[in-house]
């Protein structure tokens, strides 16, 4: 496997389809076999759990299709030697997550014909229960190391300032104290998405529209970063220590982990049903596995549409370099106070601000002008938390290039 894979999830529909004939058509058409899929169900749920949540907001009904029922989003859980099962009613579906060090020193080949095992073990079936594993869900992460405490809330710092909303993608502060810091960067949770920035026109989403979306995503290069993907930051080291003080991974893995900042491109399954559909990448392990520059590009598009691909300067320095560089002053100037503009107020509001003023393009060929000079124009404060910062650069946390090496970078083990 890649390193630059963090987990993923696989998924296996628990349905069993054969031919019936339609009364009304004559014609034979794929049916599912009832019957079948709520044995299976009940083997499976009988080896499982309920959260008290599900128990609580628990409205039996189901069945979905063939004259439909529905309601029940019910979700039974367990976790057996590493993996972590759900297996949801309403889609009929087991998904299994499959966690990083799961992934160290097998090939995607060795970790199918394991989940393949336990499967029948967890849950007593035949290999003739089985229909085919798929991906459900990819993680594509990229692990950056600050140097101390003062980098890392440089880190925080730069990530404040970031678009606050992109298409139709809304950043949420989910975790900002002793425990961990995590950032999101998705879809607005309720299945309503908005067309361009978000506003409070909005619509369910549909099959068509996830299509255009990442059609789109593919033919621009650096707008669009199309529908079902999910981008996270967040702190690696303090979530290791909380998986150790839950016994969850052994203490060894602390060392490894020590000053861990994590950016993480979270693909659904949504997204993966379109490069199937429209790029032909059937959604198996190997297929992705096996192509590390498509990967490389999948966790690539968002992360430079966010947070561009030039290093983070502190504000007074990158003012100093736009200061000395060979343009007329009016740029310069001009340059600056954008810069400025976006440190004081974040990247959203300082785009609004100077669209009005001026216009969009105008924003898209200032900030190219900033970016021709090295700087990123998300920029640090001089001063964080009331402490004077000394440090006049951090490295990009979220490229690829910048990522901590390690013995299996970029190879297939």
């Amino acid at each position: 496997m890649y390193s630059i894979i963090d987990t993923f999830t696989l998924c296996m529909s628990c349905t069993r389809w054969y031919k019936a004939k339609n009364v009304i058509t004559g014609k034979y058409e794929d049916t599912i076999d009832w019957s079948y899929t709520a044995k299976l169900q009940q083997k499976i749920t009988s080896k499982m759990f309920q959260n008290e949540q599900d128990k609580q907001n628990m409205n039996r009904v189901v069945k979905v299709s063939e004259f439909k029922w529905k309601k029940a989003k019910v979700n039974w859980h367990r976790k057996y030697k590493g993996y972590v099962f759900n297996y949801y009613e309403n889609w009929h579906s087991l998904t299994i997550m499959v966690p990083h060090y799961k992934l160290e020193d097998s090939t995607a080949k060795e970790i199918v014909e394991d989940i393949t095992a336990v499967i029948i073990e967890l849950f007593d079936l035949d290999l003739s229960d089985l229909n085919e594993i798929v991906l459900n869900r990819l993680d594509i992460k990229v692990d950056f190391r600050y140097a101390d405490e003062t980098e890392y809330e440089i880190i925080k710092n730069v990530i404040s300032k970031v678009a606050d909303t992109y298409y139709c993608y809304q950043k949420n502060i989910r975790q900002n104290d002793e425990k961990g810091y995590l950032v999101t960067f998705t879809r607005q949770t309720d299945n309503k998405y908005s067309k361009g920035p978000i506003t409070s026109s909005t619509k369910t989403i549909t099959n068509k529209e996830v299509t255009r979306e990442n059609r789109k995503a593919e033919e621009t290069e650096n707008e669009d970063i199309g529908s079902y993907l999910e981008l996270a930051e967040y702190n690696k080291t303090l979530q290791i220590e909380q998986d150790i003080a839950k016994g969850k991974v052994p203490i060894s893995y602390r060392e490894k982990y020590i000053n861990v900042f994590r950016t993480e491109v979270r693909l659904k399954n949504s997204r993966l049903n379109y490069y199937k559909n429209n790029i032909g990448i059937t959604k198996t392990l190997d297929n992705y596995c096996n192509d590390y520059e498509f990967l490389k590009e999948l966790y690539t598009k968002p992360t430079k549409a966010l947070f561009g691909t030039k290093d983070f300067f502190r504000i007074d320095i990158a003012l100093e370099i736009i200061q000395g560089s060979n343009k007329r002053q009016t740029t310069k100037d001009k340059l600056c106070t954008l810069i400025e503009l976006i440190n004081k107020n974040g990247y959203t509001k300082a785009k609004n601000e100077w669209i009005q003023k001026y216009c969009d393009s105008t924003f898209r060929n200032n900030v190219k002008q900033v970016e021709k000079l090295g700087i990123n124009v998300i920029t640090f404060d001089k001063e964080i938390n009331k402490t004077e910062i000394k440090n006049e650069i951090i490295k990009n946390f979220t490229l690829i290039e910048n990522r901590i090496p390690d013995i299996y970078d970029g190879e297939l083990i």
